[in-house]
């Protein structure tokens, strides 16, 4: 049996092979899911008090994910959309562990099938006849 990668292993092969040279996305999406998956890194360590080179794949857990989503909108103060896109970036990286460590694939796909939150969306207003006529 080969020898396994150790998380960080994954991460940078994440951002180097797959995002960059396989998938072919744009600099700045590469950042985007980088800052998404070290707030993340960073939140689990907080979590289970360990620091972020002693994660192991273990530890990324549903029951992490779903603290830190929502620890972005009421501690962060993020809105909705930017709690989608960390979300999105997570995704990603979970259905690409899913590829690699099948081994935990039942731990990443629960990740994976977390929904996105929906936001209010705005109430449509117009105005009355007599508002209308009062327009010059």
């Amino acid at each position: 049996m080969p020898p396994t990668k150790h998380l960080l292993q994954y991460v940078q092969a994440f951002f180097h092979e797959h995002l960059a040279a396989q998938r072919g996305l744009s600099p700045h999406t590469v950042l985007a899911y980088r800052d998404a998956l070290k707030l993340f890194l960073m939140f689990v360590s907080q979590h289970v008090r360990r620091p972020a080179t002693k994660l192991t794949l273990n530890d990324l857990q549903v029951d992490n994910v779903l603290p830190f989503l929502d620890d972005l909108e009421q501690q962060r103060h993020n809105g909705i959309v930017t709690r989608n896109l960390r979300l999105a970036a997570l995704r990603t990286f979970f259905k690409y562990l899913v590829a690699e460590d099948p081994l935990h694939a039942g731990q990443y796909q629960r990740v994976v099938a977390i929904p996105f939150k929906q936001r209010p969306h705005p109430t449509l207003e117009y105005l009355e006849v007599s508002e209308i006529k009062a327009v010059p």
